[in-house]
């Protein structure tokens, strides 16, 4: 494929991320995200949005002092309370600012490793870049619940889904503006 899209010093990468109740790691998934996007030496400035979805256990005063030790690249939003996953990340495009918004959950199950091959797949032309879970961490019940759910799920869509696809995937600005658009309660 032939790069069709660059980013220049006029843009923006986000990655964004539902925050519930990660105080146990949250300081590690911060230095992992920042530490990937300096490594891939990007022409532009990026930002980490952080989406607290009414943590009890203290997370919320830890990623207020991640967005204070860099201001302008960790940004934060409280939901007012749990509202649960699908609310926060609506809320995560509806705060995101770039061109390119990379959705990702901060339990660590997702690898800041593919953001670069999610944006050479996104330069090639792809508005939407989805991760595929090849192993799951959970035990054999629940994953075989996970198999069967996407399954279920892809012969009942009247669109096609990947399998195994979960939340963790690059969004073009347009795909981005579509979404926000949706203005229904469980998008």
């Amino acid at each position: 494929m032939v790069d069709t899209r660059q980013l220049d010093a006029q843009s923006l990468v986000s990655v964004a991320a539902p925050v519930y109740n990660e105080a146990g790691g949250i300081e590690v998934f911060v230095r992992e995200v920042l530490g990937a996007l300096d490594e891939l030496s990007l022409p532009c400035a990026y930002e980490l949005l952080l989406i607290d979805d009414g943590s009890t256990d203290g997370t919320g005063v830890l990623i207020d002092a991640a967005a204070d030790a860099a201001p302008g690249v960790v940004r934060v939003v409280h939901l007012a309370r749990n509202f649960g996953h699908a609310a926060a990340v609506a809320a995560a495009l509806d705060h995101a600012r770039g061109d390119v918004v990379i959705l990702m959950d901060a339990d660590q199950q997702d690898d800041p490793a593919a953001f670069g091959p999610f944006l050479a797949q996104w330069r090639a032309g792809h508005d939407v870049v989805c991760a595929r879970r090849v192993v799951r961490p959970e035990g054999g019940v629940r994953r075989a619940l996970f198999w069967f759910f996407y399954r279920l799920f892809s012969w009942l869509a009247s669109t096609e889904a990947p399998l195994d696809a979960g939340n963790f995937a690059l969004m073009d600005r347009v795909v981005v503006n579509e979404l926000v658009g949706l203005r229904e309660r469980n998008r």
